[in-house]
C-alpha cells in the first residue's frame, strides 16, 4: 500500500513553482520585482526546508494563488544547504518546479557590492573575492539542475525584466498594457494620482 500525499499530482497541476536562486549581488531582488509586476504571488529569502510547507498552502488556496516565485539562497546560512533535498523531496510529492539562476562574473559582482556597500553572505572573515568564489562553489550543483541560467553581467534591470517576461508571463500576459483615462478641469487642480 502507498502513502498518498495530501498535495502533488493532478492537484498541483497548473500551478506555477519557480525557485529563483542564484550568486548574490547577481539580481535575484529585482528578479522578484519583475514576478510581482508579472502578477506571481512572491517570498523572498525563503528557506528550503519551508519550500514544501508553501507548496502546501499553495494547495490549499483551492486555486487562488496559480503562480509562485520564491527566492532561496545563501543568505539562508545553513538552512540553504537543504535545498537539493527539498528539491527530491518536491519531485517525490509530484510537486513541478522551475529553477531560474542568476549569475555574474567576479568581477562585476564585487562592483555591485562596493556600489551598494552591503556585505557578501559569506564573506565575513575573508576578501568579498573569497566569498564570491566560496558560494559558486556551493552553488554548483543547483546551477547544474537550473532550467533556465541568465548572466546578468551585461544586463540593465530593464534587460532581465524582458528576458523574464519573456519566458515566464503568462500567454498574452506581456503584452498587455492598462490604460485609465481620467478627465479632470484645471480650475480644480491637477488630480494627485495623474502620471
Amino acid at each position: 500500500m502507498t502513502k498518498t500525499s495530501p498535495i502533488g499530482g493532478e492537484e498541483m497541476q497548473g500551478i506555477r513553482l519557480i525557485i529563483i536562486t542564484g550568486m548574490s549581488g547577481a539580481g535575484k531582488s529585482e528578479a522578484v520585482r519583475c514576478f510581482e509586476d508579472l502578477g506571481y504571488f512572491c517570498v523572498d529569502n525563503l528557506p528550503p526546508k519551508l519550500i514544501g510547507k508553501f507548496a502546501e498552502l499553495i494547495y490549499q488556496s483551492q486555486g487562488k494563488i496559480r503562480e509562485v516565485a520564491v527566492v532561496s539562497d545563501v543568505r539562508g546560512g545553513g538552512f540553504f544547504d537543504h535545498l537539493l533535498e527539498t528539491l527530491k523531496e518536491l519531485e517525490r510529492e509530484g510537486i513541478s518546479y522551475n529553477i531560474l539562476f542568476l549569475e555574474a562574473s567576479d568581477e562585476v559582482l564585487v562592483r555591485r557590492f562596493k556600489e551598494t556597500r552591503r556585505p557578501h553572505p559569506l564573506a565575513e572573515a575573508g576578501s568579498l573575492l573569497q566569498g564570491i568564489a566560496e558560494e559558486r562553489k556551493r552553488l554548483e550543483e543547483v546551477r547544474g539542475r537550473a532550467h533556465l541560467i541568465i548572466d546578468t553581467s551585461h544586463m540593465s534591470p530593464r534587460q532581465l525584466k524582458g528576458v523574464i517576461a519573456g519566458e515566464y508571463a503568462r500567454e498574452g500576459g506581456a503584452e498587455t498594457l492598462d490604460i485609465t483615462i481620467l478627465s479632470f478641469g484645471f480650475k480644480h487642480g491637477v488630480p494627485v494620482d495623474v502620471d
